[in-house]
């Protein structure tokens, strides 16, 4: 049986010249994957394997992180800069086989990948 997953962020921005602003995004998957995995991340380019019917991740740094953590397409790549302790949400393209997240320096302490 597959399994069913759904993502919801709802929100607002209040204090805007123009007064305040309102979101609120839903993402479904009918297969998700459920499959969550811890890495140690090494100084580097890391690879991180992405489950076959992943369509969403949530990546989740040790709240205590000050490391510069870089998610990356390939290794020649700038990249672009996540968070270091606070909890990143990306959505997958089809096929997505593995993610490239760069750690400044070794991780004392796992960061978490959560995948729907």
């Amino acid at each position: 049986m597959a399994a069913l997953g759904s993502v919801s962020i709802t929100g607002s921005v209040t204090g805007f010249p123009t007064g305040s602003k309102s979101f609120n995004f839903a993402l479904s998957s009918a297969n998700a994957s459920g499959e969550v995995i811890d890495v140690l991340l090494a100084a580097g380019d890391n690879l991180i394997d992405v489950p076959p019917n992943a369509s969403m991740v949530f990546i989740d740094p040790p709240s205590t992180n000050t490391t510069i953590l870089t998610l990356k397409g390939a290794a020649a790549d700038v990249g672009f800069a996540i968070h270091p302790s606070q909890v990143t949400f990306l959505p997958l393209p089809s096929g997505t086989a593995q993610l490239r997240i760069n750690a400044a320096a070794a991780l004392t302490q796992a960061v978490e990948f959560s995948f729907v």
